[in-house]
């Protein structure tokens, strides 16, 4: 098999970028997303990507090369997440962003790292993890006028937050929706914050 034709960032829709990725800040992500299918992506750094992918999160063999294949290539083409995830896969950006996604190094360890985050999002009972998310999002919720000393106030709790991505992957419904409520709110406060900080 010729593993580049696996790569949903095509010439069509590549860009070319204004400057050189640095090759210090490539990485490899797995994005786990719905029917057992993962998105690998190879990052060139956080504004470009030079692979797309989307296979099953229990292929080894085939994630394997992948793998394999982005650790040694030298990119060809460059493009956007979104664009790539939006007009060549069957799942739309919003989505591939609302995932619960980790770095890898190996084609094993996607399914390690899901099967992990998958236990850590189980364990808590589902009633008392709600009620505690909720009381969360109601912090999050009152705002300070000043975005700065908004931020100085919730930043522990945004950290914890932010610790817990694996809720992305419970198998209760609302707490996905209230993790990707909670998670989107804390990305405002922060850029509400760098706005200002800057």
């Amino acid at each position: 098999m010729n593993i580049e034709q696996l790569n949903c960032l095509t010439e069509d829709i590549a860009v070319i970028p204004k400057y050189v990725p640095n090759p210090k800040f490539r990485c490899i992500k797995a994005y786990y997303a719905q029917d057992n299918d993962v998105v690998i992506v190879g990052e060139a750094d956080p504004n470009f990507i030079y692979w797309l992918s989307v296979t099953k999160t229990d292929d080894t063999e085939t994630n394997r090369q992948i793998v394999a294949y982005l650790k040694q290539a030298e990119p060809k083409l460059y493009g956007h997440d979104s664009t790539v995830t939006d007009k060549k896969t069957k799942y739309t950006y919003e989505q591939l962003t609302s995932y619960y996604a980790v770095r890898i190094t190996s084609a094993e360890e996607i399914l390690t790292k899901y099967q992990g985050a998958k236990h850590a999002a189980g364990q808590n009972s589902d009633e008392a993890l709600i009620t505690k998310m909720k009381q969360q999002l109601a912090i999050l919720s009152k705002c300070d006028p000043d975005p700065i000393k908004d931020y100085d106030k919730k930043e522990k709790l945004i950290k914890q937050i932010q610790s817990q991505s694996a809720l992305r992957l419970s198998d209760n419904p609302k707490v996905r929706e209230l993790y990707l409520e909670l998670d989107k709110r804390c990305s405002d406060i922060y850029n509400e914050y760098m706005t200002i900080a800057r």
